[in-house]
Parts: C-alpha cells; sequence; structure tokens
C-alpha cells in the first residue's frame, strides 16, 4: 500500500468535494449570511453591490502548464527519518504530485463547485472568492 493511500484512507476529505452543502446563500432568508455581508460592509466599506457571481472556468492550458510542473519537478534527496518529523516524506509527496499530474480530473470537481453559487468581491484591490 502506497503512503498516498494510506493518507487517501486516514483524511478522504483532502480528496473530494462534499456532495450535498447546506449553505443556504439566499440572504433574504439567512440572517446569519445578512448579518455577515453587513459587518463586512462596515469594516471593509465594499458595498454588497460589489459581491457578484461567478463561474470556474480555468482555462485547459493553466491545467496544462500545472501538470508539466509536477510532472518535472526536481526532487531532492530522502529524509533521514521514517515518519513525517522531518516534514511530508519525498515518496508521500510524489506520489500526491503525480495523482495530480496524471489521474485528478479538474473539470469533474470544477462542474461539481460550479453546481452552486460562487461569489467574488475586491478587497483592497483583491478579488476575493
Amino acid at each position: 500500500m502506497s503512503s498516498l493511500d494510506v493518507v487517501h484512507r486516514q483524511y478522504p476529505f483532502i480528496f473530494q468535494v462534499p456532495q450535498q452543502l447546506q449553505i443556504v446563500l439566499n440572504t433574504a432568508d439567512n440572517p446569519i449570511i445578512f448579518a455577515t455581508m453587513m459587518l463586512f460592509q462596515q469594516r471593509t466599506g465594499c458595498s454588497m453591490s460589489e459581491i457578484r457571481s461567478f463561474n470556474l472556468d480555468v482555462p485547459e492550458t493553466e491545467i496544462d502548464e500545472l501538470k508539466a510542473r509536477l510532472n518535472h519537478a526536481r526532487w531532492p534527496d530522502s529524509e533521514t527519518v521514517d515518519d513525517w518529523t522531518q516534514g511530508v516524506p519525498i515518496e508521500y509527496h510524489r506520489e500526491f504530485c503525480e495523482y495530480w499530474a496524471n489521474d485528478y480530473n479538474w473539470y469533474d470537481t470544477q462542474d461539481r463547485l460550479n453546481n452552486y453559487p460562487q461569489y467574488k468581491t475586491t478587497i483592497y484591490g483583491l478579488d476575493i472568492h
């Protein structure tokens, strides 16, 4: 069993997006979200009209570039211990990068995320999702 399999079994949430999100984003029906947005507006000066919806749409060229960088990563020598005391073990890191480069399907995840409302706003000149 690979170290990636071990981590996947211990922490399955790292590899998946929940199928059902229990978030109600309609502010008229959710006083907590409405109050949060009002507090946000007071502290940042950003009006609620500046909060805008969007869909995730990562260009294929960006995904291809990421895969190429993952496949051409230069790896350091292995750690000197058999545990995580020196950080992420190189073998785990290699398997994880190989999974992302060759097996992970970003577009399935993007489609699942786009089933739910996505919002952005600008704070201090940065788009925040």
